[in-house]
């Protein structure tokens, strides 16, 4: 998480470059099987490509580091699509959601199959993450890109220490 941080802060600004060429740092050396996409958020026109296969990579990683420490892929999904692909954050957010929500259903499944689930917590839990995940998005909208990058680096700094004094304590 630290190390995500740091990338975030020494992360090349593109601002001088010429909207339509904007492209993931991954996605630059592939020539095939990529997807590029414009999309016009904000009065703003974003373009970002990236390579499938890198896209299928860090899934894959960032699904065993979630998995294996316990922490939300949201928190590595999204800012390996900001850094990695040049995703604006408002469609990155919005595609860790997706995300999620695809393997929760699985994940959930698997979990009360096993007998993991404490079904008290579960129903004290969502109406709190329904209405905050309705607030969220609703916040995000309102927001400019750049606000939400350094709200994302603010959360990724206490993450960061958060994992570290637990292990050390």
């Amino acid at each position: 998480m630290l190390i995500i941080f740091v990338l975030f802060l020494f992360r090349k600004k593109d601002s001088n470059l010429p909207k339509d060429s904007r492209q993931g740092v991954i996605a630059k050396k592939v020539s095939f099987l990529t997807i590029t996409r414009v999309k016009e958020l904000n009065n703003e026109t974003h373009t970002y490509t990236f390579a499938t296969y890198a896209a299928v990579l860090i899934g894959l990683i960032v699904g065993i580091l979630s998995g294996f420490f316990g922490i939300g892929g949201g928190s590595l999904m999204v800012p390996a699509m900001i850094l990695f692909f040049a995703f604006p954050p408002h469609i990155a957010t919005a595609t860790s959601m997706f995300i999620i929500l695809s393997l929760s259903i699985v994940s959930s499944f698997t979990h009360i199959f096993l007998g993991h689930i404490v079904w008290k917590y579960v129903w004290a839990f969502i109406p709190g993450a329904w209405f905050g995940g309705t607030l969220g998005a609703k916040v995000n909208q309102q927001l400019q890109s750049k606000t939400i990058e350094r709200f994302l680096r603010v959360i990724l700094l206490f993450i960061g220490l958060r994992l570290i004094w637990q292990g050390v304590m």
